[in-house]
């Protein structure tokens, strides 16, 4: 299978003066890890490596740069999961680690727990031969300027983060191989001032990550008690079963808004390789590869998704049988080109309706936006 790899570098309103090392930041880690994918990495080494990457780029909140809880110091969560095995690892509240996501791969090797936090997780970091790093060695100028403006700030509240008051750059990765296994990983500094200990969605599984090789992969980022009421990745791997992967995303995040009053994003990957991406916070950071291995960045899903073509006729048909949710749709009985004739002899018999215009040569030159009118004309009949 052709390896797919797609990364985000969080959820919120990222000022203008950020945005170019937001973009500059998730296209390195697909840039630096999606070769060695080609050449054979597993789906778990490429989330990993990628979300080290991250990790280490002091734009985000996730290793270096991480923000401040209300003590001033730096506690660090993160989780990875393999969906060929339905395995994890995660870590929670650790301090002075570069890459928490790597001692969360270690925690997923172990032999009687697959979360371990705060002072435990330390001491088995020790016995990993992870090194304790100087607590200045992650913290950034940047987040030391916020937490002053911020520590005795009676109205700001964590949620401000996602909306617009503040920053928060929780990282993830969601990769397939060429074996067709995938896997996420996301790792985070939490929310800035949090109280000590608080632990939000990213390393829960289901919550800030998911990974089943039957349904697809995710990886998500936003305020985290939000993310956790309504189990955010595994509810968007839930309607894999029936929606395309952009829709399951969007789904997921009007999940997200409607019943947990919060603000996020998230990426995803189904099980045949596509490509699912939403937020409702007024930007997100994200990067993946395309079918030809160009790298697209971009800072809003609006700059991306709606020039997407749909990657052949197969794919074409697979989203129009699914977005649609009729068996009754018949994907395969159309062998050649003429798939326009087919859908609209399909509206005519099932929903009862006329025939309409859909002016393109092929399947592969027809977009996310040409699909979403083509739904829109078929729902008219329904």
């Amino acid at each position: 299978m052709k390896p797919r790899l797609i990364v985000h570098g969080g959820a919120w309103d990222i000022p203008d003066k950020f945005v170019d090392d937001h973009i500059k930041g998730v296209h390195r880690a697909v840039e630096e890890i999606y070769p060695l994918l080609e050449d054979g990495m597993s789906a778990l080494d490429a989330v990993e490596k990628a979300v080290n990457i991250l990790e280490l780029d002091p734009t985000f909140d996730a290793g270096r740069g991480a923000f401040l809880n209300a003590r001033g110091d730096i506690e660090l969560d993160a989780l990875i999961m393999d969906g060929k095995e339905l395995d994890f690892g995660a870590v929670c509240a650790v301090a002075n680690l570069m890459h928490p996501v790597s001692l969360a791969r270690k925690v997923m090797g172990a032999k009687d727990f697959r979360i371990l936090a705060g002072a435990g997780a330390m001491e088995f970091a020790k016995t990993c031969g992870f090194e304790e790093l100087d607590p200045r060695e992650l913290m950034t100028e940047r987040e030391l300027d916020f937490y002053e403006k911020i520590k005795n700030d009676e109205q700001f509240t964590p949620i401000d983060a996602f909306s617009g008051q503040g920053p928060s750059d929780t990282v993830g990765a969601v990769a397939m191989d060429k074996d067709g296994n995938l896997a996420c990983a996301t790792s985070t500094g939490g929310t800035p001032r949090k109280h000590p200990g608080r632990i939000g969605d990213s390393p829960i599984i289901g919550s800030g990550g998911y990974a089943d090789n039957c349904l697809g992969a995710a990886s998500a980022t936003g305020y985290g008690e939000s993310l956790l009421r309504v189990m955010l990745c595994r509810t968007a791997c839930d309607f894999l079963r029936h929606e395309a992967p952009m829709q399951a995303a969007d789904n997921s995040i009007c999940v997200l808004k409607n019943r947990g009053q919060g603000y996020g994003g998230i990426i995803l990957i189904d099980h045949f390789g596509d490509y699912g991406i939403a937020h409702n916070t007024p930007r997100m950071a994200f990067a993946y590869a395309d079918d030809n291995g160009n790298i697209n960045a971009h800072i809003r899903l609006e700059e991306d998704v709606n020039t997407r073509p749909c990657k052949d006729y197969k794919d074409f048909c697979a989203k129009i049988h699914l977005l649609l949710k009729d068996p009754s749709f018949p994907i395969e009985n159309i062998k050649t080109v003429d798939f326009l004739e087919a859908m609209n002899a399909w509206l005519i018999s099932t929903k009862g309706g006329s025939s309409f215009d859909f002016d393109t040569d092929s399947p592969e030159s027809i977009t996310w936006e040409d699909l979403t009118q083509l739904i829109h004309a078929a729902s008219m009949y329904e």
